[in-house]
């Protein structure tokens, strides 16, 4: 009969796991051992950090800490660079720099930054893939041989984000996002030539993480008592960007991109496509077909556009923005530094946040996100009959079919029925 093992050996990343109590610790091998000499040594350890554990909980401390033991606080300072040193020592010698897991996640960095100063991504998307990239890497170990990544090592890596998700740590949708790098990093790996073949992990359709959808409550947006108790406690400042956003389902993004050759200044109208589908409009999309996100022309009510002029910026040529802050800077700025630090602000946002707060404070009220604005204008027109087909228009969305498109094309000015239509839905709000 074969040993019986009391750990769980993960070949991956050369180290054994144990679980005990609802803890969970590793003991990794040392260069020079395999998983059969090592066993002994890292069970010795095993009994000794169980102990630990079992003196802590049952005396029950008023404190939670735990000291742990001297063999503990080693193993922990040589976790990583153990498991970096895994797959080279599989070889019997030392991973060329240039081949380890953190050039490659450097090198793949750098590709993603060129994307972001073409264009192609945004500063945010730049930033979200560095986290979630650098966070693989920590956990594959940085001076791991990324030739040598494999299913085995990504199947751990999605075990421990669904453990993530158990735990509370991370909710479903960040851990997908996680998830997601990982696999877009690995097959550049193999689109490059590092890897020879895909893992095969990219073949198991269970290899995924599931993230529940959102609570209707949250689709359909605010009711009017919201918008009337929202609106009744803002600046005019504030008023405006919210009223922009239920007149025009504009962004924060929108708002703040917002220059005058856009504005009908004489007719109260602006007519843009948005911020965000603009770098889109000479991709393609499924089938070759070319994507057109609409360049909408929106109506603005008179308490919107009233606000509008009153806060616009004195500069009247065409490329300059409408809106600035109180420092004749843009109300939203997203930027990478030179240290390689993400630095964004919104006015927008941190305004609202300020009136959230207070609403809560005054009223013990809590008042729905920004983004909750332009999805109550959107839910309300495709929950009515007749402007049901304008809800994708009205988000600045590219139309999904042909008979929408000539619906948009010879009933155009049906839209500018759908917005008066909307403000009669919010009158109270907006009057007071």
């Amino acid at each position: 009969m074969g040993t019986t093992y009391k750990m769980t050996y993960l070949k991956s990343s050369r180290r054994w796991r144990k679980r005990h109590r609802g803890n969970e610790q590793y003991f990794p091998l040392r260069p020079n051992e395999n998983k059969d000499t090592s066993y002994g040594r890292c069970w010795s350890d095993c009994t000794k950090w169980m102990a630990t554990i079992d003196l802590a909980q049952d005396n029950e401390p008023e404190d939670d800490v735990v000291t742990l033991p001297d063999f503990a606080e080693e193993q922990i300072a040589a976790e990583q660079q153990m498991h970096a040193a895994a797959y080279s020592s599989r070889n019997g010698h030392k991973c060329d720099p240039q081949q380890t897991i953190a050039a490659k996640v450097n090198a793949w960095l750098d590709n993603q930054a060129q994307r972001r100063k073409a264009g192609s991504i945004s500063v945010g998307r730049y930033d979200n893939l560095l986290g979630q990239v650098t966070y693989y890497r920590d956990f594959a170990g940085a001076d791991a041989d990324a030739r040598q990544i494999d299913g085995s090592s990504l199947n751990d890596y999605l075990t421990h984000l669904r453990r993530k998700i158990a735990d509370g740590d991370f909710a479903p949708s960040y851990a997908a996002d996680h998830w997601a790098v990982s696999k877009q990093f690995v097959r550049w790996l193999y689109v490059v030539g590092t890897l020879r073949e895909l893992p095969r992990i990219f073949e198991d359709r269970t290899a995924t993480i599931d993230v529940p959808e959102k609570d209707d409550e949250w689709k359909s947006g605010m009711d009017n008592d919201e918008l009337t108790l929202l609106l009744g406690n803002v600046p005019d400042s504030q008023r405006l960007y919210n009223l922009l956003m239920l007149n025009t389902g504009f962004t924060q993004k929108d708002i703040a991109d917002l220059v005058n050759s856009e504005v009908d200044w004489s007719e109260g109208r602006i007519t843009r496509a948005r911020s965000k589908t603009r770098k889109k409009m000479s991709g393609k999309g499924k089938g070759g077909k070319r994507k057109t996100p609409p360049k909408v022309s929106y109506k603005l009510w008179p308490e919107t556009f009233a606000l509008l002029k009153a806060a616009a910026n004195p500069d009247k040529s065409p490329n300059a923005r409408v809106l600035l802050n109180e420092n004749g800077m843009p109300l939203q700025r997203d930027e990478i530094t030179e240290a390689g630090k993400r630095n964004k602000v919104c006015n927008i946002t941190s305004g609202f946040f300020k009136i959230r707060q207070k609403l809560k404070r005054k009223h013990d009220v809590d008042v729905k996100s920004l983004s909750h604005l332009r999805k109550t204008s959107a839910s309300r027109l495709f929950n009515h009959k007749d402007y049901r087909p304008l809800h994708d228009l009205f988000l600045g969305h590219s139309s999904g079919t042909v008979a929408l498109k000539h619906y948009i094309g010879v009933q155009a000015s049906v839209l500018d029925e759908a917005i008066d239509w909307l403000r009669e839905q919010y009158l109270d709000a907006i009057k007071q």
